[in-house]
């Protein structure tokens, strides 16, 4: 099926009407004879393999079959995870037995073999999972606390350094009123 794809990509690049002329090296032939007259490459279309209309056809319908195989199986693997999904939720509102036979039958029914959820070994490794998942999540939360006090931090900074530079900005314009001042007085007396 790979191949007939194949061949119809190939034929419809080759065939595209839409595509500028091209060719490939083995189509143009250098003739040495008419290099005086500046026409050093002579060019030679070379015609398409005739394609019949029903290979295109069939490889077209392979692709649409594929295609629709495709979307098929989706739907019912959908399907199926729909049915055993209802199926745990009836199972677990039942009671927590049925809840298990139900796990164990859709893992059976998917080829995973049985599981013995009861081993010791189970139980040290679902223990390890969850103290792994546990300090995760408090070193992500530890990160979040300090990004905030950070960001508290630096607008608090921000704020007390607008207020020093505001500060300085009046005294500085209170200074040069006193000095302008001062320079009428001194011109007034004079």
């Amino acid at each position: 099926k790979l191949e007939a794809v194949q061949w119809l990509a190939d034929w419809l690049l080759a065939n595209n009407p839409n595509k500028a002329l091209s060719f490939a090296e083995a189509d143009l032939h250098l003739d040495p004879n008419n290099e005086e007259d500046a026409n050093f490459f002579v060019t030679e279309p070379v015609p398409a393999a005739p394609v019949d209309a029903e290979d295109v056809a069939v490889a077209v319908d392979d692709l649409q079959s594929q295609t629709a195989a495709t979307k098929v199986q989706s739907h019912f693997r959908g399907y199926q995870a729909r049915k055993n999904v209802t199926l745990r939720r009836a199972a677990a509102a039942s009671g927590g037995s049925a809840a298990a036979a139900v796990v164990l039958e859709s893992h059976t029914a998917a080829g995973a073999g049985e599981i013995d959820l009861g081993t010791e070994e189970h139980a040290k490794a679902a223990t390890t999972v969850q103290a792994n998942f546990r300090g995760h999540k408090a070193r992500q939360e530890t990160k979040k606390m300090k990004q905030e006090e950070d960001a508290a931090a630096t607008k608090v900074q921000s704020g007390f350094r607008g207020h020093q530079d505001r500060k300085k900005v009046a005294a500085m314009k209170s200074g040069e009123a006193v000095a302008a001042e001062a320079k009428a007085a001194a011109a007034e007396e004079a």
